[in-house]
């Protein structure tokens, strides 16, 4: 068996599995995901440890419940009891010792000082926009020319989409995609959002894979 040569990690933060076409939706609101997904293993029972974002990050990376790495919510405690505890093992780091090259794409508000740890390149995509929201597109102006110049080498990766989380703002050309108000959280319209930019990393990275990997 061909030993795996990169790892792509992608978040898409707030997106709910329960609308995507993958997991049985009835609107054909992710085809690229779907697609990701027909060729490879989809997960029916994997649940996010914590409803806050960093806490499940944290685990991500740790392997570790919230209870066990230390950091169960965004919000830091007076004695340091929202910290990641010394000594915890970092998925990142680790690779990085085993000879990949690491790099984090974010945009992810108040980053917690240890999600830079075992990362080479770190590019936070926080720059003011014509929404001050999230864009999809701004951080894929950082990530593909990244993935590029890089390809030939062993990397981990792990980039992070926020464009379904809150503000709900999204580009003119979806706010009419389906009737309605796309930003009334009953409709959940924003899937459609985080799709077309997946079907652009597809395009420019999926498609070139060979078997196997």
């Amino acid at each position: 068996m061909t030993e795996p040569r990169n790892i792509l990690l992608i978040f898409v933060d707030s997106l709910r599995a329960d609308h995507l076409g993958c997991y049985g939706y009835h609107r054909p609101t992710s085809p690229n995901i779907d697609r990701l997904a027909g060729e490879g293993a989809v997960f029916e029972r994997f649940f996010a440890p914590s409803v806050p974002t960093q806490p499940s990050f944290t685990t991500v990376y740790t392997g570790q419940y919230s209870l066990t790495h230390g950091v169960v919510s965004h919000k830091g405690g007076a004695q340091g009891d929202n910290d990641l505890k010394p000594g915890t093992p970092w998925f990142p780091a680790l690779l990085r010792q085993s000879g990949f090259l690491t790099a984090s794409f974010d945009c992810l508000p108040r980053y917690k000082s240890w999600f830079v740890h075992g990362f080479e390149f770190l590019v936070d995509s926080t720059f003011p926009g014509p929404d001050d929201g999230y864009s999809c597109e701004r951080l894929n102006s950082r990530v593909l020319p990244w993935l590029r110049t890089h390809s030939d080498e062993r990397f981990f990766a792990a980039i992070h989409y926020w464009d379904p989380h809150t503000p709900y703002l999204p580009p003119e050309r979806y706010r009419h995609f389906y009737e309605g108000d796309p930003t009334d959280p009953a409709r959940n319209t924003l899937a459609p959002l985080a799709d077309q930019y997946f079907s652009l990393m597809w395009r420019k990275w999926f498609e070139k894979l060979p078997p196997g990997m």
